[in-house]
């Protein structure tokens, strides 16, 4: 009896759970440490980015973007701890040292001047081996013409033999405008290229405005017998611009550029319209002419240029939207 109540109280105690001393190893909270594994050579190794705009899709031009906020900010921020400039939101005129008046306009000259005098978005595109996006382009112009504004705060500084950018943030500096800065053509900042006049003195020149393009000679009006009342011969399309345009409207567009300049019935004017409406055609050749003119006369091209004559309207139609009659007109809403 004694040996078979041993063994029922031996049984009894191997069925009921008991306490272990120590946690499992899946509920463990403590740190594990696996064996160390055999080299794997055919294991692939990931390079490690060759810069932190590796995964931003455009590297190349995310890290010039960003190599030029910084100089911008570094260039500032010296320029402020010598006087020379105040803070971002005061205008030039109250640094700490007395900057001359010719200073501060060639400054504020300088930034409003943006995006001229810069290379184009394709030569940026082939330059950083990417396509660049017009909002991005713009972005690096505006770093650039900020960075160009400052010129005349340093070169005003030199003279006053003040060290205030070390070399490097200097060379920097130049390195940066020389870089991306385009050549001009002559006679202008920013505009096309020039016409340039024939044997025969005439000049051949092209606008577009939406969807309409336009061909534009000028003829220098002979000087012999020129009523000056007249307004020179003007064929559009093998006929005269006063039945191709009958809105008057619409030729005194055409006939601006001349006003301007003072030069009606200067020039026998023959265009070639194609594409869009009367309208588009009417600022296409309008263009032409007063690109033409530009080339003609020495001092046309400060007014025209004043007058925006001399740059496209980059304005276009804007498409129709889904669920929408137009672009932005909305059906009427109706109860029910």
């Amino acid at each position: 009896m004694t040996l078979l109540r041993c063994c029922r109280n031996a049984l009894r105690q191997l069925r009921q759970p008991q306490a272990l001393p120590a946690r499992q190893a899946s509920t463990s909270t403590g740190a594990f440490f696996p064996g160390s594994l055999p080299p794997n050579s055919n294991a692939i190794v990931t390079p490690k980015p060759p810069s932190e705009s590796w995964f931003t899709g455009r590297p190349t031009l995310s890290d010039a973007q960003i190599k030029l906020d910084k100089l911008l900010s570094e260039v500032r921020s010296a320029l402020h701890e010598n006087g020379f400039l105040p803070r971002y939101d005061s205008p030039a005129s109250q640094a700490k040292i007395a900057v001359p008046s010719n200073i501060v306009d060639l400054v504020n000259a300088g930034y409003r001047r943006r995006g001229s005098g810069w290379g184009t978005r394709p030569a940026l595109s082939g330059r950083l081996s990417c396509k660049i996006r017009l909002a991005d382009y713009r972005a690096m112009i505006s770093t650039l013409s900020q960075l160009r504004s400052l010129q005349p705060l340093l070169v005003f500084a030199d003279s006053l033999g003040t060290e205030y950018l070390s070399k490097d943030l200097r060379k920097r500096f130049e390195a940066a405008i020389g870089a991306y800065k385009s050549p001009l053509p002559p006679g202008g900042e920013g505009d096309s290229k020039p016409a340039v006049p024939d044997e025969f003195g005439r000049v051949y020149s092209y606008g577009a405005r939406k969807n309409s393009s336009a061909r534009v000679w000028l003829v220098p009006t002979s000087k012999e017998g020129a009523p000056e009342d007249q307004l020179g011969e003007m064929i559009v399309n093998g006929t005269s611009i006063s039945e191709r345009f009958r809105d008057v409207h619409l030729r005194n567009l055409i006939l601006r550029p001349f006003a301007l300049t003072g030069s009606l019935g200067a020039y026998n004017t023959f265009a070639i319209a194609r594409g869009g409406g009367v309208s588009g055609q009417a600022q296409a050749i309008q263009l032409g002419i007063a690109k033409c003119l530009a080339t003609l006369q020495e001092g046309a091209r400060r007014p025209l240029r004043k007058e925006k004559l001399l740059t496209r309207d980059p304005r276009m139609v804007e498409r129709k939207k889904t669920g929408k009659p137009k672009a932005r007109k909305s059906y009427t809403w109706v109860k029910r």
